[in-house]
């Protein structure tokens, strides 16, 4: 912007038609009284600094962090109810350590839970993304799609553990199957929701490459 296109501003801290003039750095300054040094004109700068980007960047930064930590609680409280579960079912009360944990059933829930983690990893990268204005990139896409693969395989798994349902008691059925949906429920969700933002985010990287082939 040079002098003829200085912009007319109205402060209280200077004239109804003070001008603003940048400055050798780029910022904004207003016009001052101009002292005389030796026949040369000397302005005196005041730099007034617009806050709103930078409190939108801070708000952002925090978010995304808070949401991170709260994606690493989520999958330390899971890691944590894993180990914790078995020790309390009825049918382990008196059993030790290597019966309790080396079984079928254990190991069968515990290899399902791969692909939750996995997941829980690449809902973490995703939100990074969002920190550093990288979401529309093909990284943040194949993080959803790999999101989207995983909760299919947890609801695949979960609905071939309905086998193990036939040989157990049928006193604990109901509660098996209560506990199946309350896992299934939130998986099928997380499924469409990350299918949904795939399809958003693959639009809006196709449509970046075109723009960027005609510049």
């Amino acid at each position: 912007m040079n002098r003829s296109e200085a912009i007319k501003r109205r402060s209280c801290s200077t004239p109804i038609s003070a001008i603003v003039y940048p400055s050798r750095n780029g910022n904004l300054c207003w016009n001052a009284p101009i002292e005389s040094f030796f026949g040369k004109p000397k302005g005196k700068c005041v730099l007034r600094v617009d806050y709103r980007d930078h409190d939108e960047a801070s708000m952002k930064r925090i978010l995304t962090i808070f949401l991170q930590i709260s994606i690493v609680l989520v999958g330390i409280g899971a890691l944590a109810f894993l180990l914790w579960e078995p020790r309390v079912e009825g049918v382990n009360k008196n059993a030790g350590l290597f019966e309790i944990y080396f079984n079928f059933f254990i190991a069968y829930v515990y290899l399902s839970s791969i692909p939750f983690f996995a997941s829980l990893y690449q809902a973490f990268k995703v939100v990074g993304y969002v920190r550093h204005d990288k979401i529309v990139s093909q990284a943040a896409v194949k993080a959803l799609r790999t999101i989207k693969y995983c909760a299919m395989i947890v609801i695949g798994l979960v609905a071939v553990s309905l086998s193990f349902m036939i040989f157990g008691d049928p006193e604990d059925r109901p509660a098996g199957l209560f506990m199946r949906f309350l896992f299934t429920f939130p998986t099928i969700i997380a499924a469409v929701t990350a299918a949904q933002f795939e399809r958003i985010l693959r639009t809006a990287v196709e449509r970046q490459s075109v723009n960027d082939r005609k510049v």
